[in-house]
């Protein structure tokens, strides 16, 4: 499998901005809006990267991804729990990805990451980690 290029620059940015700029009340064409933008990424970004638990959660699901595609059985795996979604329930919640077989199943896949002790415990997870 290789990864397709894209332009995340293009849109993503935009799509961020506008996914920012309905919590904030940002407005495009305003003057100031660029560097409201700006320091409200810079916060985003201090905050997560100072967080331990998010980037071992982003490696892990690296790692996952880069597992399932040398599986040498997958011919898509997408990132599903990125950008916006609608949904008619408000508790649904995306999956990290979308992996699509060979034979064209379709599998939806939470990426966790857990220490099993023993493989017969039994797995739960809290509502608010889905």
């Amino acid at each position: 499998m290789k990864r397709i290029e894209r332009n995340p620059s293009r849109y993503e940015v935009l799509a961020l901005f506008q996914s920012l700029a309905r919590g904030h009340g940002l407005d495009l064409k305003d003057p100031i809006t660029p560097d409201a933008f700006s320091n409200l990424i810079k916060k985003a970004f201090t905050d997560s990267s100072a967080n331990p638990i998010v980037i071992h959660g982003l490696r892990v699901q690296a790692m996952f991804e880069h597992v399932a595609a040398g599986l040498g059985r997958t011919t898509l795996i997408k990132q599903e729990d990125a950008g916006e979604i609608s949904a008619s329930d408000v508790r649904l919640r995306p999956p990290d990805y979308r992996i699509v077989l060979n034979d064209g199943r379709q599998l939806l896949v939470e990426v966790k990451n857990m220490h099993m002790h023993n493989f017969a415990e039994r797995f739960s997870m809290r509502a608010q980690d889905t």
